[in-house]
């Protein structure tokens, strides 16, 4: 299913769960961030790096025992910078750069600890993520796509450090990431991979139902090496294993229904 059609869907069902339970918990938390990705191995068997800002939403469902997630990152660079192994200086580039990088998990999660100031929930959610990819010196220019999907572990911990002053973590796991990469109009299915994922975040309530958020992000996803379809009719050439790191700053605000 494409990107829109799944974010439809999440919003669709957000929407019904708030209509249906509108005594419940519900927080929706949305920011921006600043940050970069940087990729220590890449296709060609090159290095990456890139500054990019972040627009990020999560919203949770409090009931009983249960706690119910649902998040959506957006990443876009604002600056591109592709090295050969070996070197240490990205080469001359006439032309800026594209990065894009989108993720969509949601899940459900159970309360195994509370106590004194501190809930943490565990559970089961489903991530997919969208990166684009394009830079002069990365595939002769060509705009190349990856899509990975797959179910994640999740861990969330929620903290109260005062009357007005709350703290949370948000973290997931997925090693048995499965990757599609695309070029131009050949893909590739069912490649190996992982996926990581943490938010961190601090919280003031400066209104009964308003809470500024200062916070971080930030994660990792590999894709195996593979081979793919060259230039050349009936050839294929292997490329190498990638891995990417990324990470990034947040301020925002939450609403506490």
């Amino acid at each position: 299913m494409a990107r829109k059609s799944w974010v439809a869907v999440l919003t669709a069902v957000l929407v019904l769960s708030l209509a249906a339970v509108g005594s419940a918990q519900i927080d929706v938390k949305t920011q921006l961030g600043y940050g970069g990705t940087s990729y220590g191995k890449i296709l060609d068997a090159k290095n990456a790096k890139t500054t990019e800002w972040s627009a990020v939403a999560l919203g949770t469902y409090a009931h009983d025992d249960l706690l119910f997630s649902a998040s959506f990152t957006s990443s876009n660079s604002l600056n591109v910078s592709v090295t050969a192994d070996g070197e240490e200086e990205p080469q001359e580039n006439s032309q800026k750069g594209i990065h894009r990088r989108s993720n969509l998990q949601f899940g459900a999660n159970y309360l195994f600890l509370k106590d004194t100031g501190l809930k943490l929930y565990g559970g089961l959610g489903y991530s997919m993520t969208w990166v684009t990819l394009k830079d002069q010196d990365l595939r002769d220019n060509t705009q190349l796509s990856l899509g990975g999907k797959g179910f994640a572990g999740q861990a969330i911990a929620q903290f109260t450090l005062g009357d007005k002053f709350t703290a949370d973590a948000y973290l997931s796991a997925a090693p048995w990431y499965s990757w599609e990469y695309t070029e131009k109009d050949d893909s590739r299915k069912n490649i190996g991979g992982s996926h990581y994922h943490y938010q961190l975040g601090f919280e003031y309530l400066f209104a009964e139902d308003y809470s500024i958020r200062l916070g971080m992000q930030g994660g990792a996803y590999s894709l195996d090496k593979f081979r793919f379809s060259s230039s050349e009719p009936e050839e294929t050439i292997e490329l190498p294993e990638t891995s990417s790191s990324y990470s990034g700053v947040t301020v925002g605000v939450t609403w506490h229904f």
